[in-house]
């Protein structure tokens, strides 16, 4: 039955052709056609805008966050050359004090109050120099590192001192009741 339809179509398909619809019919069509563009065009492009939008923020974010980690970590590893610094320095003072206390020094009597202090001491900042290479980089442990090698230093220069005054006074560095 549809091929007789097509068929009957194409013979008079001039006979259809004739007529055309009025101006004003048209003319609504346009104006329906357009609406519904507008409003595709419109609902579609919102959520193009809101998606340019996020992404733009998010971008943003992105970059602002990069660039302020790096400062942070450009701090971190400065503290951490100031520190290895500090501690080479502190160290070979140090090394350098007991190098001299262990020229005048004749006894191990003398020397044990003090090696019983310095061990205390260096057990102190083994403990806090694990705690500050695990990432607990803060200027509190820092300072505290920094504080226990003058600790040491100031004992061993209070030794060093005692030693002079003995020899000055013309005593013995053997004899340990005169310091």
């Amino acid at each position: 039955m549809q091929d007789r339809l097509e068929e009957f179509i194409k013979e008079n398909r001039a006979q259809f052709d004739t007529e055309e619809p009025r101006h004003s019919v048209w003319e609504k069509i346009d104006v329906e056609l357009s609406d519904k563009k507008v409003k595709t065009l419109n609902s579609g492009m919102w959520f193009w805008k809101a998606a340019v939008v996020i992404l733009i923020g998010a971008v943003t974010f992105l970059m602002i966050d990069r660039y302020n980690v790096e400062p942070a970590l450009a701090d971190e590893i400065t503290t951490l050359d100031e520190f290895k610094d500090l501690e080479t320095f502190y160290t070979s003072l140090i090394t350098e004090k007991k190098s001299k206390i262990d020229s005048e020094i004749a006894s191990d009597e003398f020397f044990t109050f003090l090696e019983t202090d310095i061990q205390e001491i260096d057990a102190i900042y083994a403990e806090l120099k694990k705690t500050f290479d695990e990432d607990q980089e803060t200027p509190i442990v820092l300072n505290a590192l920094v504080h226990l090698l003058r600790q040491k230093l100031h004992l061993l220069s209070s030794q060093l001192d005692a030693i002079n005054e003995v020899k000055s006074d013309g005593g013995t560095v053997t004899d340990v009741s005169s310091l």
